[in-house]
């Protein structure tokens, strides 16, 4: 890692502490079970992508919307806990990867309920030699169902 790589991941992680501590103070209850989950500065420092995660998934639109509206002032705010030459534009996102990661375990087990194989993932360390195959029904099984929802 070079020293301006450095630099930037650790100027990252102090942005995501300082915002979640902001979106923290936001007096608006609908943010109380938001979480920070990482941040991606642009290398010219403009920019900033607040990537965010909801506990409640049915909530998560209308809290995009109000994240959406408190970007101007969370970017307002970064003044208040650091001293930076330029404050970055905030871009808040959601980040879904929680709810992926929990559907693929969740197709997983089922895969491997049909073929009779023992669905607790937690003792399943192995050498990984069967992924490619499972991952090749993963995507068959998810495109089955993407065209049963479309119809």
């Amino acid at each position: 890692m070079t020293m301006e790589s450095r630099r930037l991941h650790k100027l990252e992680k102090e942005l995501q502490r300082t915002v979640a501590k902001i979106i923290a103070s936001l007096k608006d209850p609908r943010v109380q079970f938001v979480s920070v989950v990482d941040v991606k500065l642009s290398k010219d420092m403009r920019y900033l992508d607040v990537y965010v995660s909801v506990l409640d998934s049915s909530k998560k639109e209308e809290l995009k919307a109000v994240l959406k509206k408190a970007q101007g002032f969370i970017r307002r705010q970064i003044p208040n806990y650091m001293r930076l030459r330029i404050v970055p534009q905030v871009r808040v996102k959601l980040d879904e990867s929680i709810e992926r990661g929990s559907r693929v375990l969740q197709i997983i087990k089922k895969l491997r309920r049909e073929r009779g194989e023992d669905d607790d993932l937690s003792h399943d360390v192995g050498d990984g030699a069967e992924i490619p195959e499972l991952v090749g029904e993963l995507v068959k099984e998810d495109s089955k169902s993407d065209s049963e929802q479309v119809d």
